[in-house]
């Protein structure tokens, strides 16, 4: 990983390297959520969320995407997001604290993606 650029005058990293941080995260974190390994259940989560001719816009496939990844309970009780920090031992405190917080605002730009969308008539 690349080194992360620090504010003049102190430790603190900057804002342009949190956000970058904050992006390859909440990147990776779709990525698990896409993975094979739990195909099966954002298939029946987004069958779920579609219209009922079954078509979802681009931008409420995003927002349903983004909801799987925080907030889908799998049949262990955990969320996805759960899962991710569980299985990754390399994520610093920071990074977990990141993620908490980031879970918050991107809850709330997929609910705000998932409504630009239209839907269609069948």
């Amino acid at each position: 990983m690349a080194p992360r650029a620090v504010n003049c005058g102190g430790g603190e990293p900057s804002l342009a390297s949190l956000t970058e941080r904050s992006t390859e995260l909440k990147r990776a974190l779709v990525d698990f959520a896409l993975s094979l390994r739990f195909e099966r259940h954002l298939e029946q989560f987004m069958v779920e969320a579609a219209d009922p001719c079954q078509e979802l816009s681009e931008g409420e496939a995003v927002g349903v995407i983004d909801r799987f990844a925080l907030q889908h309970r799998l049949p262990n009780g955990k969320t996805m997001l759960d899962q991710f920090v569980a299985g990754r031992p390399d994520l610093t405190a920071a990074d977990r604290e990141m993620l908490a917080a980031g879970a918050t605002r991107w809850r709330g730009s997929s609910r705000s993606a998932a409504r630009t969308g239209t839907r269609s008539s069948c």
